[in-house]
């Protein structure tokens, strides 16, 4: 489970620095499409986007006549 990082072993972080090094040497930043560095990070890309959404709706319901460009 990605959302559980105490659960890794030192042989997983292990391999994920490796890899991790590997992506950064060859320009992948985020490591090779469908590694598991990829993954992780595509992961932790989603839920930053997903809380940026959720935190957006929250601010647009809490005051909803700002920030709307057809209000005149």
């Amino acid at each position: 489970n990605f959302d559980d990082y105490d659960s890794g072993d030192e042989e997983t972080s292990g391999f994920v620095t490796k890899e991790a090094e590997e992506a950064e040497k060859s320009g992948q930043e985020a490591g090779r499409p469908g590694s598991l560095l990829n993954r992780m990070i595509s992961h932790g890309n989603k839920k930053t986007e997903d809380q940026i959404a959720r935190e957006a709706r929250e601010a647009a319901a809490a005051n909803p006549g700002a920030g709307g460009a057809d209000q005149a």
